[in-house]
């Protein structure tokens, strides 16, 4: 695969040791291919435990252009801020429409079209399972009978 746009919607975030959802994004770079790595939305209420992420995510945030950093050229980080409610519908709802509508736009300026996706853990299709980018192709069979919807959502999932 080359010269294509990939966006990966991870469970983990960009600074956590490294892991197959690096070396993927890394991989899909030197390929030729421009990569849009979505940090982890939560999975999870917070614990006191996470204090230290939640302030690094805020760095992030504040450090980049409205949490998309470019860290190495053709691969840019999104370090979404979002309520950490993952149980509320609400809260879901509200999370949702700001993150899906700050992907489009950071795609639209960025000249992101006709993205390959790849959801890489549930949590993250949860926040995004209603804001596709496009039709895509199905080929996550382990996760299809439990999420059907990752069908119409994502090319690839692990």
């Amino acid at each position: 695969m080359k010269n294509k746009n990939i966006v990966i919607i991870s469970s983990i975030d960009w600074s956590t040791h490294w892991q197959m959802h690096h070396q993927l994004a890394t991989s899909m770079v030197a390929a030729g291919n421009r990569v849009l790595f979505v940090e982890n939305t939560g999975a999870r209420g917070p614990r006191l435990a996470d204090i230290g992420r939640m302030r690094e995510r805020i760095v992030n945030w504040v450090k980049s252009v409205r949490g998309f950093r470019e860290v190495q050229p053709d691969l840019t980080v999104f370090s979404p801020l979002f309520l950490p409610f993952p149980y509320s519908r609400i809260a879901s709802a509200i999370n949702r429409f700001i993150l899906s509508g700050s992907v489009r736009q950071w795609m639209r300026s960025a000249h992101f079209q006709k993205q390959i996706e790849m959801v890489l853990g549930k949590s993250c299709f949860e926040i995004f399972r209603n804001n596709c980018w496009h039709q895509s192709a199905p080929c996550c069979k382990p996760r299809i009978e439990k999420h059907p919807k990752i069908l119409y959502c994502s090319n690839v999932c692990f």
